[in-house]
């Protein structure tokens, strides 16, 4: 039986992939931000998680954030002591 091996990407494919990929979830952007509510008032309506083993409801767990200017204002003069800047991350972005 032949195996298939997938060839690595060059440069200009990956470009164009990750071109048409990027653009084709913006265009479909609308239609899930017009959906999404439909769906969760059906998940509250009926109370069910699933609908018909396609599409699932979860919750995320809520999350624990400081409040900032009250974190501010008690620290005060200290507060440099306690800051301390992110190392620089890269993304990529279309230029259209």
């Amino acid at each position: 039986m032949p195996t298939v091996t997938k060839s690595k990407l060059t440069v200009a494919e990956a470009a164009t992939q990750w071109e048409r990929a990027k653009l084709e979830i913006e265009r479909q952007k609308p239609l899930l931000e017009e959906a999404a509510p439909v769906l969760l008032a059906h998940f509250e309506k009926t109370g069910r998680s699933t609908y018909k083993d396609r599409i699932a409801v979860t919750t995320n767990p809520p999350k624990l954030l400081l409040d900032q200017p009250k974190v501010r204002e008690f620290l005060g003069a200290r507060l440099p002591e306690f800051q301390k800047r992110t190392e620089p991350s890269k993304s990529l972005s279309l230029l259209k």
